[in-house]
């Protein structure tokens, strides 16, 4: 069960992920969103924050974090944490929480 916030931050992590090199935004709040999830992106390195962005490529978060935890050698535990600890980053620089 995600926290409160992870319908909408996965919305904006989604946003992000179709549009990494966005510089023209159809919304204040757009933008505002995808700034937040650069922001934190930025706190890990290339190939954490290329799996994080995978992991949101599709329709079901659940279903990617199964296939790529086996992909990476990752027990689905500690990847569903770093994930969380992400969509809290993400919150946080939004502005949510």
């Amino acid at each position: 069960m995600g926290c409160y916030y992870s319908p909408f931050v996965s919305h904006c992590i989604k946003f992000y992920a179709k549009y990494p090199c966005a510089n023209r935004f159809r919304a204040d709040a757009d933008q505002r969103n995808w700034e937040a999830v650069k922001t934190s992106l930025d706190t890990y390195t290339g190939n954490e924050a290329a799996i994080l962005l995978k992991l949101y490529d599709g329709k079901d978060l659940n279903e990617n974090i199964n296939n790529i935890s086996g992909h990476i050698g990752m027990d689905k535990k500690s990847l569903w944490k770093i994930v969380r600890n992400f969509e809290y980053k993400v919150a946080c620089n939004r502005g949510i929480i």
